[in-house]
C-alpha cells in the first residue's frame, strides 16, 4: 500500500454490491492490521493502559476527555489496554471472516441478511485503529517513516465508508475538526 495512489472502492459496472462490499472490507481489514503491526514496539499495556481515541469535546467545566472504548464481555463492557482490544478486534474479525454464512467462499451459499448491518458493526470497531493511532502514536508513525502507510489506508477506509454510505463519515471522529 505505501507509495501507492488509495485503491478505488467504486463498484465496478455488473458486480454484485454486497459481495463487492465484503471484498473491500477484507482489505480493509488486512490494510489495519498491517498498519496497527507498526505499533507493536510502542503500542504495549504500559504506555496504552486504556483504548482511548481523540479527546472529544469540552464539557461544560471546560474539561476534555478523550473516548475510551471499552470491550465487551459476556458480562458487560470493560476497559482494557489498546493492544488486548485491537487483539480482540482483529481475533473477533477474522473469526467473522472464517464464517461461511458471514463472508462466504461460494456464491452458492447465500450472505446473511444482516450482512450490511454486521459490516457497519466491524467498521465502527475497525475505525478505532485509526482514532488510537492518530490521536496517540502518530508520532511512531514518523519515526518508523510510516505516515504514508497510515494515511493511505485511512484515506481508503474513509472513501469506503462514505461510498456506500456506511456510516455517517462525521461519527468517525477523525474527520471534525
Amino acid at each position: 500500500m505505501e507509495g501507492v495512489s488509495v485503491p478505488s472502492v467504486q463498484l465496478p459496472p455488473g458486480a454484485n454490491r454486497l459481495d463487492w462490499i465484503a471484498e473491500i472490507f477484507v482489505d480493509l481489514y488486512a490494510e489495519a492490521r498491517e498498519t496497527y503491526a507498526v505499533l507493536a514496539d510502542t503500542c504495549t499495556p504500559a504506555s496504552c493502559p486504556k483504548c482511548c481515541g481523540p479527546p472529544g469535546p469540552k464539557d461544560k467545566e471546560g474539561r476534555q476527555s478523550s473516548v475510551e472504548f471499552a470491550w465487551g464481555f459476556p458480562e458487560g463492557p470493560r476497559n482494557v489496554c489498546a493492544p488486548e482490544y485491537f487483539d480482540r478486534l482483529f481475533s473477533s474479525i477474522q473469526a467473522l471472516l472464517e464464517k461461511d454464512d458471514v463472508f462466504r467462499k461460494s456464491k452458492s451459499v447465500p450472505l446473511l441478511k444482516n450482512f450490511e448491518a454486521q459490516v457497519k458493526t466491524e467498521l465502527r470497531r475497525l475505525v478505532r485503529v485509526y482514532m488510537h493511532a492518530f490521536a496517540y502514536h502518530f508520532d511512531d508513525y514518523k519515526r518508523a517513516g510510516k505516515v504514508e502507510l497510515l494515511s493511505a489506508s485511512f484515506k481508503h477506509f474513509v472513501r469506503f465508508v462514505k461510498e456506500f454510505k456506511l456510516e455517517d463519515p462525521t461519527s468517525l471522529g477523525l474527520l471534525q475538526p
